[in-house]
This record gives structure tokens, C-alpha cells and sequence, in this order.
């Protein structure tokens, strides 16, 4: 069976049909992209670092077109291969001493002030804080209270019939002021 101008269709080793090409009923249309945007900032400011630039489809192509599937939509480029400055970890100042704490430890702390830059940058040795032993702050020596003379006794407060008298002092503990009456009858 010839077939000069189609496609033979075969069913296992027997021709089947012979059939002709299909004309497109419509014309063609290509997948199209938009021109590349400009590239984008680098990642970073210095060493290795990577920049960007993408594009659009602006048109998708039909069923008889070529289709966008080779079309890349974004491109990656290395980009500021300039060596970085080192700069090596500075610590900043020491804090004051922490007030002690019960179980006798005093702390201070200090903060990084510059950070280490660059692949040749040398990072902040040492400790952040430092602890040290001290005196417990909880359980501080006796201290003796200062007592004032004894004043003079009160008037009775009734004439007669079981009245009652009173006399007083002072003492001072840590600079305070507390008075003490004492009642007698």
C-alpha cells in the first residue's frame, strides 16, 4: 500500500492507514522573552559573591509554536572577587564588678566592639564573662546596737486607783532610731 504525501499508521506489522498531514489552522506563534533586567547588587561587598538579572515572558507560544522551555528566565553571575580587609575581633572594656551573691561569686561581663572581617580576620579570644570569689553578701557580721541613757519616769496617768507610770530609752541599729517603752505598774 503506498502512501506518498501522509504517515502509514501500523497495527503490529500490518498498514493499517494511510494518513495525511494535518495543515496548522493557525499560524504559528513562538514563545517570547523581554530583553534581560540589569543585573542586581552583588551579595556581598567583598570576597565571592553572586549577582542576578531575570526576564520576562511577554508571550506564550500556541500549540504550533516553539515553546519556552530553553528560554532561561534568570541568570546568575559570580561578581565582587575583590579580597576582603582583615580585621581582626576586638573586646570592648570590662563592667564593673557584680555585687556579691549569696554563695560568695562577683561577675563582670564585656561585649565584642568590632567583629572579625575577612577569611584572614581573627575571631575574639578569651572569655565574655569572668566570675571571682568575694565575700557572701547574705550573711553579714553581728553588729552591736548602741543603747541611750534611760529617761525619766512618766507621771501616772490616774491619781489614784491602779494608775500606770512609764519610762522609756533608745537604741540605734544601722543608724536607726527605734524607741522602747517599758510599762510598770
Amino acid at each position: 500500500m503506498g502512501c506518498p504525501h501522509g504517515i502509514i499508521l501500523k497495527l503490529g506489522n500490518a498498514n493499517v492507514a494511510c494518513v495525511a498531514p494535518v495543515e496548522p489552522t493557525e499560524d504559528p506563534v513562538d514563545c517570547v522573552s523581554s530583553e534581560w533586567d540589569s543585573w542586581g547588587a552583588c551579595s556581598v561587598s567583598c570576597g565571592s559573591g553572586q549577582k542576578v538579572r531575570q526576564r520576562q515572558i511577554t508571550q506564550m507560544a500556541n500549540q504550533y509554536g516553539k515553546p519556552c522551555g530553553q528560554h532561561a528566565s534568570m541568570e546568575v553571575a559570580q561578581c565582587s572577587t575583590e579580597p576582603c580587609e582583615a580585621q581582626d575581633c576586638v573586646w570592648g572594656e570590662w563592667s564593673q564588678w557584680s555585687a556579691p551573691t549569696c554563695i560568695g561569686l562577683c561577675e563582670r561581663h564585656r561585649q565584642i566592639a568590632v567583629h572579625s572581617q575577612g577569611s584572614t580576620g581573627m575571631p575574639c579570644e578569651g572569655s565574655k564573662i569572668e566570675t571571682k570569689a568575694c565575700q557572701p553578701d547574705c550573711e553579714k557580721p553581728p553588729e552591736d546596737c548602741v543603747l541611750s541613757a534611760w529617761e525619766q519616769w512618766s507621771q501616772c496617768d490616774k491619781e489614784c486607783g491602779g494608775g500606770q507610770r512609764y519610762f522609756f530609752f533608745l537604741f540605734f541599729l544601722k543608724k536607726k532610731k527605734i524607741k522602747l517603752t517599758l510599762n510598770l505598774n
